[in-house]
């Protein structure tokens, strides 16, 4: 066999090699990547709220009006950040749930969602059973 066969020969050796390595990789950062991302697996299904009592967006702080439906911490801190201003001009922020509506991120759906666990009096009500819906 001449020298230059030989050479070609470990080339493509070498080269397979490296295929081999590259696939191995690639397969081992999938495999990661996939057991790291699992958790998040099912994370947009819904989750039955379970409230206790009802909420007041008057008074509650950021934590209580978060496990609202379709809330979560960020709307829940635009909801007391509104609150807080209107206070500071003197008035109630929310006397209905419709108010709710002044908040950005809350509108018409999320209203009807939230609904039944509201309250904007002084007393406390048990919450409503949650809905068995989609």
């Amino acid at each position: 066999m001449s020298l230059r066969a030989q050479t070609d020969l470990c080339r493509s050796g070498r080269d397979t090699s490296i295929a081999g390595g590259v696939v191995a990789l690639a397969l081992g950062v999938f495999l990661a990547v996939s057991w790291a991302v699992a958790p998040l697996r099912g994370a947009h299904e819904r989750v039955p709220v379970r409230l206790e009592t009802t909420v007041n967006p008057n008074t509650d702080p950021p934590a209580s009006l978060a496990r609202l439906p379709r809330i979560g911490l960020t709307r829940a801190r635009a909801l007391v950040n509104y609150r807080r201003q209107r206070q500071r001009d003197g008035s109630v922020a929310f006397c209905k749930p419709d108010d709710l509506q002044h908040v950005t991120g809350i509108g018409p759906k999320t209203v009807e969602a939230i609904g039944p666990w509201l309250r904007f009096g002084a007393e406390t009500t048990p919450a409503p059973a949650p809905s068995q819906g989609p």
